[in-house]
């Protein structure tokens, strides 16, 4: 009798063990799971706030607007900018995720100071903020791609 109920509560105990375990890995895909749809709605907002941002700079270079116009249009651009920057700050990365989100956030700093002297360049027309806004535009290219690599081993892990 008193081995049955040994092996019984072992496997009680084996069983709550699972079950926790599995509860502890439900617990952690979730998590990881709203962290990846965090992330990519800032994503988004980055790039929608750049489709409006270069909308209203096609529209200057269609002669659509006067650069006044323009430059009242994007005068709340870096602003936005910057809320979009600090919700980066709020994201909790699972493991491993850490480097690929610090990533993302200097490829848009990159991007929002790119847009920054591109409009420093139009208001003023000094060409060195046009290149320094080239030159930053194409730094946060290149973060943005180191960003997808540190994102896609966190989430695949090394290869075999």
């Amino acid at each position: 009798m008193r081995t049955g109920i040994l092996i019984l509560a072992g496997a009680v105990a084996i069983a709550a063990a699972i079950g926790w375990y599995q509860y502890e890995v439900e617990q952690t895909r979730q998590r990881g799971f709203m962290f990846g749809n965090d992330l990519q709605k800032i994503q988004d907002d980055v790039k929608s706030l750049q489709n409006g941002f270069y909308a209203s700079i096609e529209a200057w270079d269609e002669g659509s607007i006067d650069k006044e116009r323009l430059l009242k249009e994007l005068g709340g651009h870096l602003a936005e900018f910057e809320d979009i920057l600090a919700r980066y700050d709020s994201l909790e990365p699972p493991e491993g995720f850490a480097g690929a989100v610090n990533l993302f956030r200097l490829s848009s700093q990159s991007q929002m100071e790119s847009d920054r002297n591109y409009i420093e360049w139009l208001a003023s027309g000094d060409q060195a903020y046009k290149t320094r806004s080239d030159l930053q535009l194409e730094e946060s290219f290149d973060l943005e791609m180191a960003a997808l690599a540190e994102f896609n081993l966190a989430r695949d892990g090394p290869a075999p």
